[in-house]
């Protein structure tokens, strides 16, 4: 309650279940900017031998079932659950990296194709998605300029001579400095490749972000600036944002909509502040019990929500 080293108030105040929640006034539009309907997504693990022998039906597991959302132009939607409970299946089928069973996904009334490489370019462009773990999805053998100017190439974004100075404009949007440049992603800190993994996503000047547990791997003090990066971003670019998470204090930070899963299904749904201060379902609640809660009192000049590690350290 009174911690007396400066570095434990910051620790402190950088916690997301303190942090204020960011205000984004999204403009009014009569339609959707991205719109699932009735999204089925199944998967058939492996039969097993004596499955097989005694021609037992082959198990479907119902990763995603018939969930329906809706979010307008300059929205953001937090999508939360425990493991398992099908919220990175959405985002990836949404991202078209996963085959839905059925189920329709639309950007601008516009209908995508369900497989991403039967979406037209300026579809892919449209929509980009930042991955939970960036040493996993960035290659290791790319510098960080070639990851940022493969995206570039690929979709014919600007001319070759151009380029160069894209890739600084992107490292400057997400707050890296230019010495990183020639530098492998793996031999980046974890905050550094997840910013990298944002200015990949950028490159293509998407409309729409999802972002896929984008802290969950991070330090709380790495968190705050990666969470002040997004809420920063998505003011500067106008972006929609899909949010997944297991943490309801980053959804509340940066959602005014939240919408929980519970084993495929869709268990409740609305405005972020009404679902976290008024939870209807008592799956919700029990989400809300187990976050970890710190007084919000402090005797210290820093404020929770301040975020004040943007400002106290290096950017990692």
């Amino acid at each position: 309650r009174d911690p007396a080293h400066e570095y434990t108030k910051r620790l402190i105040a950088s916690q997301p279940s303190l942090m204020k929640p960011t205000t984004h006034a999204c403009p009014v539009a009569t339609e959707p900017h991205l719109l699932v309907k009735n999204l089925c997504v199944n998967f058939y693990p492996g039969q097993s031998l004596a499955a097989w022998a005694t021609r037992k039906p082959p198990q479907i597991v119902r990763a995603v079932d018939n969930v329906s959302l809706a979010l307008r132009r300059g929205g953001a939607l937090g999508i939360v659950g425990e493991s398992g409970s099908g919220k990175s299946t959405i985002a990836r089928a949404i991202a078209g990296l996963v085959q839905p069973e059925q189920g329709e996904i639309e950007v601008d009334g516009q209908s995508l194709d369900r497989a991403l490489r039967q979406r037209r370019p300026e579809q892919v462009r449209k929509l980009q998605m930042v991955f939970q773990d960036p040493f996993m999805s960035l290659n290791p053998a790319f510098t960080v300029a070639r990851t940022l100017a493969e995206p570039l190439r690929q979709q014919n974004i600007c001319p070759e001579r151009d380029i160069p100075e894209r890739i600084r404009e992107l490292m400057e949007k997400v707050e890296l400095p230019r010495q990183l440049l020639d530098r492998r992603t793996t031999q980046l800190s974890g905050g550094q490749r997840q910013r990298v993994g944002i200015a990949r996503a950028l490159a293509l000047e998407p409309e729409i972000l999802i972002a896929d547990e984008v802290t969950s791997a991070l330090d709380v003090t790495i968190q705050a600036q990666v969470l002040g990066l997004f809420a920063r971003l998505r003011r500067e670019l106008s972006l929609t944002l899909i949010l997944i998470s297991h943490d309801l204090g980053v959804v509340r930070y940066l959602c005014e909509h939240v919408a929980v899963m519970q084993h495929g299904k869709l268990v409740e749904y609305g405005n972020t502040e009404d679902v976290l201060d008024r939870p209807q379902q008592a799956y919700t609640r029990e989400l809300i019990a187990a976050i970890p809660k710190l007084s919000r009192r402090t005797s210290s000049g820093i404020q929770p929500g301040d975020t004040p590690l943007l400002a106290a350290g290096s950017k990692c």
